[in-house]
């Protein structure tokens, strides 16, 4: 059985302060900073469908979130993983791997609109990276982000996406610039790995 390290806050018994540690987990579990990942059920994609809606900056995203939006176009299939997020009991955002091909797959994820800014889009990055690389075995993972988005470009900038580009796409009536990210199975391993002291 293949193991993920993974990184737990622990307290010191001497010290009040929180001290990473290294832990094993069972390769069928992902968990990161209490993000789990379950196969994406009809009833969660409904639910989803009824999310409050995005507000401010993103605003422009919430169509990804309703019928015909991310959850519709990419269907469960051979080619594309839909999965759920969860922390603890609560659902809290999915993610999608399309276009699974080439020992390559396209990532998504979407965030509750009542969660955004706690720091659950780079632990579901993170914690679906994980999930692509050790148990799809794919070689690369490939996004897109609006030029815009800063949050999103700062999230997978720290997972370590490199920028590959850039491109022009009509997205709902409006032509939005896109930047082209990827990071490989080898990369996020070197990124992932334990340091030790």
């Amino acid at each position: 059985m293949r193991h993920w390290p993974w990184m737990s806050l622990v307290r010191h018994p001497r010290s009040a302060k929180p001290v990473k540690k290294t832990i094993q987990r069972p390769a069928d579990r992902f968990s990161l900073h209490a993000i789990e990942i379950r196969k994406l059920q009809p009833a969660v994609a409904a639910a989803i469908h009824r999310w409050p809606r995005y507000e401010g900056e993103f605003a422009p995203l919430d169509y990804a979130l309703r019928e015909n939006g991310w959850l519709d176009l990419f269907p469960e299939s051979a080619t594309t993983r839909q999965l759920a997020l969860y922390a603890g009991c609560a659902l809290v955002g999915f993610s999608l791997l399309t276009d699974i091909s080439n020992n390559r797959a396209e990532f998504y994820v979407a965030i509750h609109p009542a969660q955004t800014g706690r720091g659950l889009g780079q632990a579901a990055t993170r914690v679906v990276l994980g999930y692509a690389f050790d148990q799809l075995h794919l070689a690369a993972v490939y996004l897109k982000v609006r030029g815009w988005h800063q949050r999103g470009l700062h999230i997978y900038t720290k997972a370590g996406f490199l920028r590959q580009g850039e491109k022009s796409e009509e997205i709902q009536g409006r032509i939005e610039r896109f930047v082209l990210m990827e990071i490989s199975a080898e990369s996020f391993r070197e990124l992932s790995r334990p340091t030790g002291r």
